[in-house]
């Protein structure tokens, strides 16, 4: 079996932040057989963008997102980061999940600055200038002190996001962050997530099953096939950002989705 790699980018104007040639790969089950997981892969994140991933379950989304977060190694093919992001990936890159993963003991704000601790990087005057900022755009700036168990989901879920934005990193992995979450609120997140993006000037890789909220979040999306996954469609998406809610039931969209649906094979 071929053994994967991961790469510094070579010098070049304007790189991609991730950038994914042939990735492809397989695993051993209990009774190691070999399990084929994604078909050769490629790909590239670019600056400043957000790309949803949508496809069904046991395709491989989040394991691509593991290669891309440098997590799991693929067994072939090579995932190549920009030099910045090699150097400071501890801050450069971050990383939600499909719970708010919260520290019970910790206030909003100590689980927000947690990555700094984590990093070892002592939290400067603007960080917590930036982290009043973010605590304010998404409305928990009078819940600062507060801890988890004393938040809505959807305040646990803001809370895990300020603490994505605040070392303002150039990418941001998100596994279906919102499935915990009705349809209104996933759009309502959504807004905050478009809002928080364009703040810190990041990049956002955004696993998802939901076509409306890949739709919706994204400017562009790669579909995937089912095991073994790989990426059978990719559609860019015009509509500016920020987005208005009143967005998803606009004839255009509407159309949009449908695309999309057919695509995925969800019709």
């Amino acid at each position: 079996m071929a053994s994967g790699a991961f790469a510094q980018a070579p010098c070049v104007s304007p790189p991609a932040l991730v950038a994914l040639d042939e990735v492809g790969l397989t695993i051993a089950d209990a009774a190691g057989r070999s399990i084929r997981v994604l078909r050769p892969i490629r790909l590239t994140v670019e600056s400043n963008e957000i790309l949803g991933i949508l496809g069904p379950s046991g395709c491989g989304k989040t394991s691509l997102l593991r290669i891309i977060a440098g997590l799991l190694l693929p067994t072939s093919g090579t995932c190549t980061w920009e030099p910045e992001m090699i150097a400071g990936r501890g801050l450069r890159m971050t990383m939600a999940f499909q719970r708010p993963t919260l520290v019970p003991w910790y206030s909003v704000e100590e689980n927000a600055l947690l990555p700094f601790r984590l990093a070892g990087r002592v939290v400067a005057p603007e960080d917590r200038d930036r982290l009043d900022h973010l605590l304010h755009l998404v409305r928990l700036r009078g819940f600062r002190h507060s801890l988890p168990h004393e938040l809505s989901g959807g305040m646990q879920m803001r809370a895990a996001l300020v603490r994505c934005f605040l070392p303002a990193p150039r990418l941001i992995l998100m596994d279906e962050p919102f499935s915990a979450l009705d349809e209104s609120s996933r759009i309502d997140m959504g807004v905050e997530l478009l809002r928080l993006s364009a703040e810190v000037g990041c990049s956002i890789v955004f696993v998802t099953h939901s076509v409306t909220e890949a739709a919706f979040v994204s400017n562009r999306v790669i579909q995937m096939s089912a095991r073994p996954g790989r990426v059978i469609a990719e559609t860019q998406i015009l509509h500016d950002r920020p987005r208005d809610p009143r967005l998803i039931e606009a004839p255009e969209f509407l159309s949009l989705c449908r695309q999309l649906r057919c695509v995925s094979g969800y019709d």
